[in-house]
């Protein structure tokens, strides 16, 4: 019963990036550092692909998702996520998770910004 949406993100203290995983080194559901070290303790929901996923699919389960990250808000912006170990947030503030919530929000809204399909090579 734990919210996954796996994806690399900043977190709010060293190692200060992972990557969470479905599969890397061996182990499915897996975080690692850059370097490939274990960075278990660092599995998060991700705040980015949480609203992402939601855009994309509106299934019930990323509308979980959706409401589950909606509360990680604060003045500043969207955390990066919830560690899944201890449920507290991740505070890191960065604008690559709120760049990516901004961007779903406009996808909502309007659908695809370009339709790959209308551009033509000239």
């Amino acid at each position: 019963h734990i919210l996954t949406a796996a994806t690399e993100d900043h977190v709010d203290r060293a190692p200060y990036f992972v990557y969470n995983t479905v599969f890397a080194e061996g182990k499915a559901w897996n975080a690692i550092t850059d370097t490939g070290k274990d960075a278990g303790a660092f599995r998060a929901m991700s705040v980015k692909a949480a609203f992402g996923w939601d855009a994309l699919y509106a299934t019930p389960y990323t509308k979980q998702l959706a409401r589950a990250a909606g509360q990680l808000s604060t003045e500043r912006g969207y955390y990066a996520g919830r560690y899944e170990a201890t449920g507290k947030p991740n505070t890191a503030v960065t604008c690559n998770t709120n760049a990516v919530v901004l961007e779903s929000l406009v996808y909502r809204t309007y659908g695809p910004l370009m339709n790959p399909t209308a551009v033509r090579a000239e």
